[in-house]
Parts: C-alpha cells; sequence; structure tokens
C-alpha cells in the first residue's frame, strides 16, 4: 500500500509540474503572438526562453509557426523549412483558418527564398481557400499581396492586378493603412501596365487622403509613378513633381498641386 501511494504521489506530482510547463507555454505563446506586430525582436526572445521538451505538438507548431514569422520578420530569410515543418504538419488537419493560412503563407516564403517562386505561389493559392473565411484581416491583406507580387514575377499581370484588389479589400477592413497604400500603388502601376491609363490615374490619387498615415518610402513611390506618368506624357509638370518629391516635409500633401477638383491626376 505504501508503494502504491508513493507511485500516485510522484504520478501526481509530475502531471502537475507538466500542466504547470503546459500553462507557462501556453502564455509565453500568448503573449509573443500578441506583441508580434509591434516588436518582433522581443517576440523572438520570448520564444527563444522556452523548453520545448515538454511542449504539447499543439504548442510546438504554435511555436515553430511563430517562430518562422519572426525571423521573417527580422528579414532572416530561412532556406530550410525544418523549422516551419512541424507546424505545416498540424495545422493541415487542426487549428484555425488564420493558423492555416499563416502555416502556408510562411512555407511560401521559404520556397521563395530558396527560388522555387512557382512552388511558392502553388502552395499560396492551394491556401486560398483559408483566406475568406480567416478573420485577421491584416494579414490576408499582405497573404494577396505576396501573390501578387508573384504574379508580376510571372508577367501575369492581370492575375497580379486581381490579387492585389483582393488585398485592398481586406486592408479596407481594419484601415490597414500600409496595406491600403501598397494597394493603391500597385494596382496603379499594374493598371498602367494594361494600358488602363485612367484607373491608374484613380488609384495613384487614392493615396492622398491617407497621405499623413504613411511613410516615406510609400511616398517616394507615389512620386515615382506620377514622374513615370508624366514623362510617358511629356507633361510640363515633370520638374514640379521632381522638386515637389525632393522637399521632404513633413506632413505635406500634394493634393492641391497635382489633382484636379474632380479628383483626377492632373499632369496638364
Amino acid at each position: 500500500m505504501r508503494g502504491g501511494r508513493l507511485l500516485l504521489l510522484i504520478l501526481s506530482i509530475v502531471i502537475s509540474s507538466c500542466n504547470r510547463n503546459n500553462n507557462d507555454a501556453n502564455h509565453v505563446l500568448s503573449e509573443a503572438s500578441s506583441i508580434m506586430e509591434q516588436n518582433h525582436e522581443m517576440a523572438y526572445n520570448l520564444l527563444d526562453s522556452l523548453d520545448q521538451v515538454d511542449m504539447t505538438r499543439r504548442q510546438f507548431a504554435r511555436y515553430c509557426l511563430l517562430k518562422s514569422i519572426a525571423l521573417d520578420k527580422m528579414y532572416i530569410d530561412l532556406t530550410t523549412d525544418s523549422l516551419i515543418i512541424p507546424a505545416v504538419k498540424y495545422y493541415v488537419h487542426h487549428g484555425s483558418y488564420d493558423e492555416k493560412l499563416k502555416t502556408a503563407f510562411y512555407h511560401a516564403r521559404i520556397m521563395e527564398n530558396r527560388q522555387e517562386k512557382d512552388s511558392s505561389l502553388n502552395v499560396l493559392l492551394n491556401a486560398e481557400k483559408y483566406a475568406d473565411k480567416a478573420t485577421d484581416h491584416l494579414f490576408v491583406g499582405r497573404y494577396y499581396v505576396k501573390i501578387s507580387q508573384l504574379y508580376q514575377n510571372r508577367f501575369e499581370f492581370e492575375k497580379a492586378l486581381k490579387a492585389v484588389l483582393c488585398a485592398e479589400r481586406h486592408s479596407q477592413e481594419v484601415d490597414d493603412y500600409r496595406g491600403l497604400a501598397t494597394a493603391f500603388l500597385t494596382a496603379s502601376s499594374l493598371y498602367y501596365v494594361l494600358h488602363q491609363k485612367d484607373k491608374a490615374e484613380d488609384y495613384l490619387k487614392r493615396i492622398l487622403p491617407i497621405w499623413s498615415n504613411i511613410n516615406d518610402y510609400r511616398k517616394g513611390e507615389y512620386y515615382r509613378l506620377l514622374l513615370t506618368y508624366a514623362l510617358e506624357d511629356n507633361s510640363p509638370k515633370v520638374d514640379s513633381i521632381y522638386n515637389s518629391a525632393t522637399l521632404n516635409i513633413n506632413g505635406y500633401t500634394p493634393a492641391d498641386e497635382f489633382v484636379t477638383t474632380n479628383g483626377t491626376v492632373n499632369l496638364q
């Protein structure tokens, strides 16, 4: 009897310890996930502090996915899929639509890093069934931007445009100004390539209402496209556009100078 009670006591201590470790892991994984957008380096350090030995399969899959996200955000371009594969194998049968989509996305990113762009695109397209059911519109927007980029690499501009218009729709859902600016600029460029100048100019001027919410890189892209269209049209406004682009005045909005009262881009 004493031996039996001792065994039960040991089992109880082991189970209690495992439960505590699992709860701790869940807390750290949730914390890393919640701060990933704001501070991916801190998220990575939190993940790196975890002991993987006692993780459940679900926890380990989430750990692998989150660490893959953090590394990508830190511009560490993985070319081997050993980290993401446990997440791929788990989320194919388990998890939310958001987790399935993100796993496919970061698996595809690794393929892209290996210059396997066709395989990367195929993985993304196969995961599109999750996109309409996912709730993280910020991420879904980025997912469609990546599809658009890969189609552009293949010179399939109509498919690229269709994808970026999907990205625009999802970015609108959550007022993602970064995503919206990327979608507007990309759509403008693609419409221009497809010889739809009016739509190209329409999408370019959509940047203006969100001008104060976008970074200098996207402002630079706006001016680059504006200059491109002006040069193609032999517009007399080329010099003034260039001068405005080099002013670098904080909060400067070029609406009055380059947009007419009916909202079209004015290059005349």
